[in-house]
């Protein structure tokens, strides 16, 4: 039986052969006089290595001949970007076939060239013994790269701190499916760097930024998360996710991909879709990322954390179908202009349009009930704004360096006023936003928290009714050089000058002010007509930081809220606002809670780099040793660096120089200030 079945098997190969031999005997018949399809030309290979050549008229495919390896296409290109996978030379021509026509002549061969290594990575064991990471050689790698995918029997699992950053020469790079995880910077500065074939192998892609000339990026079905990916890459053009991709972190994510043009998610994946460029979660309609050109659809219900930040988007309409938006939605957009709400919301959330530099006007959306905060911060050329009487709360610095901006509430709003062009909390007399063409009304008490924040003015003078000043009140503001404060303030809240800038220098106390926060003063020259804390104890924002820690340095140097505060000054007024007339040397010596001297020497007010006060209506010219004296100093120029990266601190002038022949004031001499009207 088993030689009767292998005989029928023969005999039926053989009969199947007779027949295909019929077949193409006949087929040779019919096509031996054929002309044949015309030759295809221009082969080009260009940096992005998708091959391409001129369109053959009336061709039905194309076959692609890559050494020993043949490609059937349809169109007149081919990605031959893993298909050159190896170092070595690569010859690659193309033939045509037509109907009724013999297939053409091969084209001109072009060739490409993936070169070796030869010592470009470097491999380091891992601890456990279980695999290498590996780093690439700046000087020796360039072109395409292909990273093994073992090394000395072991798989390659990753990368060093390293990895391959700026290797600037590559062109392209395939990693191997052994690699598990990425790094942060392991491509940063790779500026070359045009296509990268990823691991399937890992399941979060982070790292892959600052890549300024990557053009399209194919994400593996077996990536489930993106992170801190594609900042930076500003000729990304194609971005195709797979399947698996579940989340990512928004913020930062295709930051100045301005020529990013297409999006495409594969089918299969159950949590992402596409539509009008934007990615949607499925399971809520939440609209998580958008591009430049991307059209919010109507098929949403929400807009995600800073879906659109960043993205340069020049227009924006917000569909009446959205309910809710979320934290920063479409900060950093510097060419954005308009926006338009078609439905009602209650909510703007912190950040959504902050640092949108060119937004000029924008019509709140009806039923607003807060704005958060900010919401608008640094939005220069916002120009007006209408805040309805609905609205019932404003978040901290919710506009923020809108200098140019006209405020406008609805005189029945029954929590906040727009008096002085302010923006004014009315059950607490707290003003919460100030701007350079502010005038703030004199029954206000409070400065609130960063409410003074981002101003362009060069001197700022507290209105006199106020007592507190909130904390970081004068954040960024970085012109102003003098601050003009009024006899009755109380109480200077945490940072509350720390972030002012680098020409704020020096302030005149008051002798009202009883409570400074910690760092608010930080680094500037403070005049009191206080003594420090340990001689008088009146208030403690005058203690000596060294005094309680047993610094080895000079004392008056570090006061608890100030870097120098100058004890036992002759401060007059203007008003309610008090100037320095004059400082007298006085010494002493601090001593700890067992009578031991804590600095050896006798400690004086007047020491160091003492910088120019600020009387308002007046400029110091100098110094004198007798009282309506002419200018026996002069100023001296300033620069205060960081010890350890040189970067200005604070720079304007002392009056003194802070050479130690510069302040060799003797004991029980008195300095006079010497002014001159400002006119």
């Amino acid at each position: 039986m088993r030689q009767l079945r292998q005989m029928k098997k023969v005999w039926y190969f053989v009969i199947m052969a007779a027949v295909a031999f019929i077949l193409a005997a006949v087929a040779l018949g019919c096509t031996k006089d054929a002309p044949k399809a015309p030759t295809p030309q221009n082969l080009t290979l260009p940096s992005n290595e998708i091959l391409q050549w001129d369109e053959v008229e009336g061709v039905m495919e194309y076959v692609v001949r890559i050494n020993e390896d043949y490609y059937t296409v349809t169109e007149n290109k081919l990605d031959v970007f893993e298909l050159t996978d190896k170092a070595g030379t690569y010859v690659i021509s193309v033939a045509a076939r037509a109907s009724g026509k013999l297939q053409s002549e091969w084209s001109k061969e072009i060739k490409t060239e993936v070169p070796p290594l030869t010592g470009g990575i470097r491999a380091a064991k891992l601890m456990d013994g279980s695999g290498f990471v590996v780093e690439g050689v700046p000087e020796k790698l360039s072109g395409k790269v292909v990273v093994p995918s073992s090394v000395q029997g072991l798989p390659v699992v990753g990368f060093t701190a390293k990895g391959f950053k700026d290797c600037s020469k590559i062109t392209s790079i395939i990693l191997p499916d052994s690699i598990k995880t990425y790094g942060w910077t392991v491509f940063q500065g790779c500026a070359n760097l045009r296509r990268i074939r990823l691991s399937k192998g890992a399941p979060v892609l982070d790292g892959l930024c600052e890549c300024e000339s990557l053009e399209m990026v194919d994400i593996p079905d077996e990536v489930e998360e993106m992170v801190n990916v594609f900042y930076g890459c500003y000729n990304l053009k194609s971005l195709r996710i797979g399947s698996g991709l579940k989340k990512f972190l928004p913020y930062g994510l295709l930051k100045d991909c301005t020529q990013l043009n297409e999006i495409i998610i594969s089918p299969d994946n159950r949590t992402l879709r596409i539509e009008k460029n934007c990615i949607i979660r499925i399971i809520d309609d939440c609209l998580v990322l958008g591009i430049s050109d991307g059209e919010i659809p109507s098929s949403v219900e929400s807009i995600g954390e800073y879906a659109f930040a960043d993205k340069r988007i020049t227009t924006i309409t917000i569909p009446q179908t959205i309910k809710k938006i979320y934290l920063g939605a479409f900060a950093g957009n510097d060419s954005l202009m308009n926006v338009t709400f078609e439905g009602s919301m209650e909510e703007l959330p912190d950040n959504i349009f902050k640092e949108c530099k060119n937004l000029e006007k924008i019509v709140l959306p009806k039923d607003l009930k807060k704005i958060g905060e900010s919401a608008f911060y640094e939005c220069d050329e916002l120009r007006e704004i209408e805040i309805a009487a609905s609205v019932n709360s404003i978040g901290v610095a919710a506009f923020g360096g809108c200098n140019k901006i006209n405020i406008r509430i609805d005189e029945n709003n029954e929590i906040y006023s727009d008096e002085g062009n302010c923006i004014i909390h009315k059950p607490t007399l707290t003003v919460t936003h100030v701007n350079d063409n502010s005038n703030v009304p004199l029954y206000v008490k409070i400065i609130g928290k960063m409410a003074v924040s981002a101003l362009t003015v060069e001197t700022y003078t507290v209105a006199e009714g106020v007592e507190e000043i909130g904390e970081q009140a004068f954040f960024r503001c970085g012109n102003l050089r003098e601050v003009y404060l009024p006899e009755g303030l109380k109480k200077i809240g945490d940072l509350a000058f720390r972030y002012a800038g680098v020409n704020l220098t020096s302030l005149v106390m008051p002798d009202s002010v009883t409570e400074v926060g910690g760092g608010s003063l930080w680094q500037m020259t403070v005049y009191t007509s206080r003594k420090p804390y340990v001689l008088d104890q009146s208030v403690e924002w005058t203690k000596i930081y060294a005094f309680h820690l047993k610094f080895s340095w000079n004392p008056t140097i570090w006061p608890g809220s100030s870097d120098y505060t100058v004890y036992g000054c002759d401060i007059q007024h203007d008003g309610v606002y008090p100037y320095l007339k004059s400082i007298t040397q006085v010494g002493f010596e601090l001593y700890d809670n067992n009578g031991e001297s804590v600095y050896g020497t006798r400690i004086g007010y007047v020491r160091g780099v003492m910088a120019v006060p600020s009387r308002k209506g007046y400029r110091c010219i100098g110094t004198s040793f007798e009282e309506n004296g002419k200018v026996d100093r002069g100023l001296y120029y300033f620069e205060l660096l960081e010890p350890v990266y040189g970067y200005i601190l604070k720079k304007g002038y002392s009056i003194f120089d802070h050479s130690a022949s510069g302040t060799n004031i003797e004991e029980g001499q008195t300095i006079y200030m010497v002014y001159e009207n400002n006119g």
